[in-house]
């Protein structure tokens, strides 16, 4: 029988620190006091999506899904230059990066949470699967209300076959090639290059397909990198087509904007980096999908999600 693991998905980065008081009060918090934590000695710096974070590198034990796992190196943060919406508190984020063949030695984040559970014999596989569901819009700005995430395989129920899978590059992120991304018959890009990210609420395309969107749609610029679609041109909105090897996936148009205080925002965002040729592929997107990520084979699975 295979071992999986279902837990709570606020995974991103191996970062911790400690939500309010009234956020969440039910719950045992991780306390910097904790007996088991031991200090690394070592300042954490980086950036991610256009943001920097700093904090402090520590080793302590913590339990996921019930399984025990030791010695887990993480950041306390001390300081972001992201403003997290104060309905979504959490006590911290754990990364789901993929590792990298050739990885700098004193790399403190080499092994990876599920090469941890894989270690503990906790899941047979490194496989873990995202899935989001619920309608966009409906907590503030998410683009879905509830979601799995599941260690160690494949939940049959959570998507409807096919599976297509896409393999991996080189990178700390799941990157992949897939056949064209199409708005109605017009082609966005052919291939594209894709970096798969559940830590992204928004879909981010690089300059020339957005500009491609922007004349060919109903879609406009609402303010910077946002696009929306105007109130009355939502029965205009076409479908998007993503081509994977022999298959397509069809987004439909009313997945593709929330609600927000009357203004319909796009599933997309605009990236300002002219030589920037990569998308990004946040929940917005993701949410149509059954995501599996296959750090054992190096590749991505998609499927159409089941809720």
């Amino acid at each position: 029988m295979q071992a999986m693991l279902a837990a709570p998905f606020k995974l991103e980065s191996n970062n911790l620190s400690r939500s309010a008081p009234h956020v969440f009060s039910s719950r045992t918090k991780y306390d910097k006091n904790s007996p088991t934590r031991i200090s690394m000695e070592k300042e954490y710096r980086t950036s991610y999506s256009g943001e920097r974070y700093k904090g402090n590198i520590v080793m302590d034990n913590i339990l996921i899904a019930g399984c025990p796992v030791e010695h887990f190196i993480f950041a306390e943060m001390i300081y972001s230059s992201i403003v997290v919406d104060a309905s979504e508190g959490f006590d911290g984020i754990v990364g789901m990066r993929k590792p990298q063949g050739d990885q700098k030695r004193g790399d403190l984040f080499r092994i990876t949470l599920i090469d941890h559970l894989l270690a503990t014999g906790s899941v047979a596989e490194a496989i873990f699967t995202f899935r989001f569901c619920g309608r966009p819009g409906v907590r503030q700005f998410s683009w879905f209300e509830n979601g799995n995430l599941i260690l160690g395989g494949v939940r049959e129920d959570f998507h409807h076959l096919p599976i297509v899978y896409v393999p991996t590059y080189q990178s700390k992120q799941w990157t992949v090639f897939i056949d064209s991304i199409v708005y109605g018959d017009v082609v966005l890009c052919k291939p594209c290059r894709v970096r798969v990210d559940t830590g992204a609420s928004v879909t981010h395309a690089p300059v020339r397909p957005t500009n491609i969107l922007l004349q060919n749609s109903v879609v406009e610029v609402y303010d910077g990198e946002v696009l929306h679609v105007p109130v009355q041109n939502l029965p205009y909105l076409l479908p998007i087509y993503i081509n994977i090897r022999s298959h397509t996936f069809t987004l439909q148009p009313q997945q593709l904007v929330r609600e927000i205080n009357g203004v319909y925002a796009f599933g997309i965002e605009a990236m300002q980096k002219v030589n920037e040729n990569q998308w990004l592929f946040g929940i917005s997107f993701l949410r149509h999908f059954h995501t599996i990520f296959d750090q054992q084979n190096n590749q991505v699975g998609f499927a159409a999600v089941n809720c």
